[in-house]
């Protein structure tokens, strides 16, 4: 826990930017964070967080985890918070029109590099597809559903509230994959889709504080999750009870030693498959 002279310490300098996403599954790793005078936040998409960081314009973000390895830049894993799953994640997700072994084509919600490099290392893995990956502009997406039209692809990936409020009809299609769940069926381990990175060279005294804010904050948060979602399903689709049960029974928010595990298989798949150039070992704060 972080101590009354450590936050007065870190409330005398400079506010340390923080990149987040505003998707209902970050809040509560968030939820007060824009109270702190110590902190000042940033929201963006999953996907354009990573180039946040890399041009200094946040000092911390909390981006997809696949992110960590493409970088060029030297970035260190802050293991205080995590959006993960042991089993289904229910908002990633892969929907299609055809039996998943005859899938050829996957147009993919671009707002998260870790899902899209998910779905096509299942694929590969589990059912030996090389997979065509577009773009999916759901706007498009949307008006072709209600024309009754069939989209020109085989299936399609969402992730986040999309997918609870904006999902696909079942009669274009019919099949759903959990990837989340598909991971842990496939692996035994559990998975990290997004992680707190910051620059390696950002002093480490400062560091190790704002790490701990986050780490407190995270845990404050579960003592009073109801009231964090609350506000947050009165804007969206979500019901309060379907909120509660995906962020308290389905997703996992600590670094554990699994998770740990988890991360790294899904990095040495993800080099192997050449979905990244490169294979650097995990640094933890």
């Amino acid at each position: 826990m972080l101590s009354a002279n450590s936050t007065q310490e870190l409330e005398a300098t400079q506010p340390i930017r923080i990149g987040v996403v505003e998707f209902l599954n970050a809040a509560p790793l968030i939820d007060g964070l824009c109270k702190l005078e110590s902190l000042q936040i940033v929201p963006a998409v999953p996907s354009s967080l990573i180039d946040l960081l890399e041009s200094r314009q946040v000092d911390i973000a909390m981006c997809s985890s696949i992110d960590y390895q493409r970088s060029k830049d030297d970035l260190i894993m802050l293991p205080c918070g995590i959006v993960g799953s042991t089993g289904h994640s229910m908002t990633v997700r892969l929907f299609s029109s055809c039996a998943i072994d005859n899938i050829r084509t996957v147009a993919c919600d671009t707002h998260s590099h870790t899902s899209v490099v998910l779905m096509q290392i299942l694929l590969k893995r589990i059912h030996g597809l090389d997979v065509e990956v577009t773009a999916l502009n759901i706007a498009d997406a949307s008006a072709t559903w209600c024309s009754g039209s069939k989209p020109p692809y085989d299936a399609m990936m969402l992730i986040g509230d999309k997918v609870v409020n904006n999902a696909p009809p079942k009669e274009i299609f019919p099949i759903e994959l959990d990837l989340g769940q598909a991971w842990h069926e496939y692996t035994k381990t559990s998975f990290c889709f997004a992680i707190w990175l910051a620059h390696a060279d950002i002093d480490l005294a400062r560091l190790q504080m704002a790490a701990a804010v986050l780490d407190r904050q995270r845990r404050l948060n579960f003592h009073r999750i109801e009231q964090v979602l609350v506000p947050r399903c009165q804007s969206t689709c979500w019901s309060v009870q379907s909120a509660l049960e995906y962020t308290t029974q389905m997703l996992d928010y600590a670094f554990t030693d699994e998770h740990r595990r988890g991360l790294n298989l899904f990095f040495d798949e993800a080099y192997t498959l050449g979905f990244t150039d490169q294979r650097r070992p995990l640094v933890e704060l």
